[in-house]
């Protein structure tokens, strides 16, 4: 199964199995641009607007639900886009948010997870999205029409290969390697500069939050911050099909981005 986006050479093997199966996957599968992160996406859309309206039609009151403190513009600017909010909003319990979580993009999942624990809007924002961000000093808005450079940008779940040989290096190193790897959130935590020789990290949950800024910083504004606007969050979406001849010239797993 290979995601073939409207415009450009880009393409990337998503998954491969038999072809009823494959393609039946494929339909409950939707592909959109984070406009925060600039990394690309999967859901299984499908399945999420089946849940959707079995779990409002039982939710209680707004202000009681799972996000209820947590404005629509506050979830734009941590990534969230207008299809995942909508959803998001029916959830009463952190239950319920795992259930939804399979299906949600991994990355929008973890910001909501990590409100949902307790984590204040800035807190997420420091934890979860600046790690993620494809360049956390670029001020131009991400484009989320331009799959190449989004792909490009997702290096934790897809492997960009060139050519043969290096999809070869791929496939042939020792299944271990694949399922044995930091997220770079831990990476980031195992390798701190600071250390200078074995650590015990202890911390549970969130952080206490850090300080707001004062004035504006170069880059993407934080949510906390009294430079940042809020501003409409585009959605694009592309398409998956069955391979039609095309070469694929990614993959999305690899020694150091598999799940």
């Amino acid at each position: 199964m290979v995601l073939a986006p409207e415009t450009g050479d880009t393409f990337v093997l998503l998954r491969v199995g038999p072809h009823d199966e494959a393609t039946e996957w494929a339909v409950r599968q939707k592909a959109t641009i984070n406009a925060v992160t600039g990394a690309m996406e999967l859901r299984e859309i499908a399945t999420l607007e089946e849940l959707t309206p079995t779990y409002e039609r039982v939710a209680p009151a707004e202000e009681q639900r799972l996000f209820a403190k947590v404005s629509d513009g506050e979830m734009a600017a941590l990534g969230i886009d207008a299809t995942t909010l909508a959803q998001a909003r029916v959830l009463t319990s952190l239950e319920q948010l795992d259930v939804f979580g399979r299906f949600f993009p991994p990355d929008q999942y973890k910001v909501l997870e990590h409100l949902a624990l307790g984590a204040s809007v800035e807190q997420t924002w420091q934890e979860v999205v600046v790690p993620a961000l494809a360049d956390a000093a670029s001020q131009e808005p991400v484009d989320t029409t331009d799959y190449a450079t989004a792909i490009a940008h997702t290096r934790t779940r897809i492997a960009v290969v060139t050519d043969a040989d290096e999809l070869r290096d791929i496939l042939d190193k020792p299944f271990t390697v694949w399922r044995i790897f930091l997220h770079p959130a831990q990476h980031k935590v195992a390798y701190r500069p600071s250390y200078s020789g074995p650590a015990q990290v202890t911390r549970r949950g969130p952080s206490p939050s850090p300080a707001r800024p004062s004035s504006c910083t170069a880059g993407r504004r934080s949510p906390a911050s009294r430079c940042w606007r809020e501003r409409p969050v585009p959605e694009a979406e592309t398409r998956c099909r069955p391979p039609d001849g095309h070469e694929a010239t990614e993959t999305s797993r690899g020694p150091t981005g598999s799940r």
